[in-house]
């Protein structure tokens, strides 16, 4: 699960992560309300078993869910907590809806296997680098051996980020 937003008196729409059908947001009737009915299973970073079944929209509704791991150490230091809650909402916006999404469920999955086995909190650099992959995995990795506006290698120019094209150019006029 990657995320939620409360809804209506009891209710409460889910985000969830899968790697074959990518973003899902489904309602979860009366899940503010039971204690029982999802158990604890809908809280971000776990790793749950749904059962879906089509909305009248474009809301699945989840009927049950089944707690495989909760990650419970991750959730012992407020370091932790706070990197499995950007983990989550990382690759779940990175996602999208209704799309396989593997290797962004595989990586948020590694992540969060690794917040929640280790000894000590993850560095920064483990956060940038989760950035850098998840970015990857969604198909925006910027290119910076190529000039954005011209396609020509960058060689010793100065170089400028061009938001007209999205990217790294020339200082000097490039041919577009």
């Amino acid at each position: 699960m990657v995320g939620s937003v409360d809804y209506a008196e009891a209710d409460r729409i889910v985000r969830l992560l899968s790697p074959s059908h990518g973003r899902l947001s489904v309602l979860a009737r009366g899940a503010r309300r039971s204690k029982r009915r999802f158990a604890g299973a809908l809280e971000p970073g776990n790793r749950i078993a749904a059962v879906l079944r089509p909305g009248r929209g474009e809301l699945w509704h989840l009927d049950g869910a089944t707690l495989l791991d909760g990650r419970l150490h991750a959730r012992d230091h407020l370091e932790r907590i706070a990197l499995l809650l950007y983990a989550c909402e990382l690759c779940g916006g990175l996602s999208r809806e209704q799309h396989p999404e593997a290797r962004l469920y595989g990586l948020l999955d590694m992540a969060l296997t690794l917040i929640d086995g280790v000894s000590e909190p993850p560095s920064a650099l483990f956060r940038i680098a989760l950035e850098a992959k998840a970015l990857t995995f969604a198909g925006l990795l910027p290119t910076l051996d190529r000039c954005a506006a011209c396609g020509e290698p960058l060689g010793e120019d100065p170089l400028v980020f061009d938001p007209a094209v999205r990217g790294v150019a020339r200082r000097l006029p490039c041919r577009r």
